[in-house]
């Protein structure tokens, strides 16, 4: 398996389609892993995809807590750190949720041609709902909740609300994401979440002067995706906006036709 180790941790990744001439990095979102891309490549031929799974989910440890106070800081530098390792400098990048938040800071970074993110908050806690926001409660209450991700029944409840129509999906998709809020670290949970409901990325985002581009479902009960729009198209000039029908929080995988053409169509226009 391929581990990039920096520090206290080893960082998952999986690269596909080495021979294309054209980087895609692909960063998941809170407590999946690297698998809610699952067929990217089959989709995006002409792009080298690059899947991490971020620390202390998916097969990533996360053991640098007690050291590194910002989870998103930390994580940033490690994926930087990957790059560099692969000597990656043309790429763009796509991220899901946090993983939208994290694509920006590295943006910080480095320079990448486009980001694309999908379903990402964009303002700390602002436009997220009371539900998110549970799990960054304080310890007694937080536990039973993180608790519950370790029983898959109660993970697919909590999973059922974040797509529109969980028997659309294939079955080993549905599992991918239950079990991979079963085997996340705790701490790398609620660290990066309360990271995240911290953190508004508008700043950053007026400093990127590359292409940007922001998907999210037309149903997405997570966040406030009309919200996260304006904010956009009040700030970022050339940002483009798709709002995809029929989806909540996870578009790539209750339409990932739709989806990832309208990914290789941004891209291609890059």
């Amino acid at each position: 398996m391929p581990y990039f180790k920096k520090g206290y941790d080893k960082l998952y990744y999986k690269i596909l389609n080495p021979k294309a001439k054209k980087s895609l990095l692909c960063l998941h979102g809170w407590g999946t892993n690297h698998a809610i891309w699952s067929g990217a490549e089959k989709y995006l031929k002409s792009y080298r995809i690059i899947k991490v799974d971020l620390p202390g989910m998916g097969k990533s440890s996360y053991n640098a807590r007690k050291v590194a106070p910002s989870y998103l800081n930390y994580t940033t530098n490690l994926i930087c750190n990957l790059l560099d390792e692969l000597s990656i400098k043309d790429f763009s990048i796509l991220g899901h949720s946090i993983g939208g938040i994290l694509a920006v800071s590295i943006s910080n970074k480095l320079n990448p041609k486009a980001i694309l993110l999908d379903s990402t908050p964009l303002l700390g806690g602002k436009g997220v709902t009371t539900k998110v926001k549970l799990f960054a409660t304080p310890w007694m209450i937080r536990t039973p909740l993180y608790a519950a991700l370790r029983i898959p029944w109660a993970t697919r409840r909590i999973v059922h609300n974040t797509l529109e129509n969980i028997d659309l999906i294939p079955l080993k998709k549905v599992n991918s994401l239950i079990k991979g809020f079963n085997l996340a670290n705790q701490y790398a949970l609620f660290d990066s979440l309360i990271d995240s409901l911290k953190k508004s990325i508008d700043s950053s985002i007026k400093n990127f002067t590359g292409s940007f581009f922001y998907i999210v479902g037309e149903n997405n009960q997570t966040l406030n995706g009309d919200l996260m729009i304006k904010f956009l198209q009040d700030i970022v000039k050339k940002t483009k906006i798709k709002k995809l029908a029929k989806t909540r929080h996870y578009p790539q995988l209750e339409n990932p036709d739709e989806y990832y053409k309208t990914v290789d169509s941004f891209l291609a226009a890059v």
